[in-house]
């Protein structure tokens, strides 16, 4: 916010007028034209002090009153709807926004809604079922105020691997009977070969 104050004195008097500030949240400035910033809501009394070089003083006086500005929510991770896998490492951030004075005294606090929750800005998260949650994140500065968001996460359960080819088959699967009839085949024509040269032998 910016103050400017002037004062009236003798001509010969106005080059050496000083100023003096005290803004009524243990801070002060010097000048006539002057620039302050509130840091925390509440009513203050600003008192400037003009004085010539002879020592005399004249007082003004303003009251301002600060309000909080309250924090919003912006949730970067997971993106509301999101769909996960089952286990799979999620990034959950919910940077708050906020004047820049109260951003370091922010305070989250993360629902995850499967009894699961921190209250750090940002981390990862592992769903362990599969399901729809139903996540709620909420921001508060230091002066009380608040803000919240919810959305929901689809977590699905892992791919099933597909069957390999060998091993058991399972029950009531139909046996491929073509290689057992080739083989049984040219076991009898091995076997019908052998008796006939036995024969000639004999």
């Amino acid at each position: 916010m910016g103050l400017s104050a002037a004062g009236s004195d003798t001509p010969s008097g106005l080059p050496t007028l000083s100023f003096g500030w005290d803004f009524g949240d243990g801070t002060v400035a010097t000048g006539a034209s002057v620039s302050h910033v509130w840091k925390r809501a509440g009513s203050y009394t600003a008192r400037v002090t003009a004085r010539d070089d002879e020592g005399a003083e004249a007082l003004g006086t303003l009251n301002v009153t600060v309000r909080n500005i309250p924090p919003s929510v912006r949730v970067t991770a997971p993106r509301p709807g999101a769909s996960v896998q089952k286990d799979e490492a999620r990034e959950l951030d919910g940077g708050g926004s906020d004047t820049p004075s109260d951003r370091p005294f922010l305070e989250y606090s993360w629902d995850l809604g499967d009894g699961n929750g921190t209250s750090e800005r940002s981390g990862t998260h592992r769903f362990a079922r599969p399901g729809t949650y139903v996540v709620k994140v909420t921001v508060s500065d230091d002066e009380g105020a608040t803000d919240e968001e919810s959305f929901t996460v689809t977590v699905q359960a892992l791919p099933q691997p597909p069957p390999s080819g060998g091993g058991d088959r399972p029950a009531g699967s139909s046996f491929p009977l073509a290689p057992v009839l080739a083989a049984v085949a040219a076991i009898a024509v091995i076997s019908l070969l052998a008796m006939i040269m036995i024969r000639r032998r004999k």
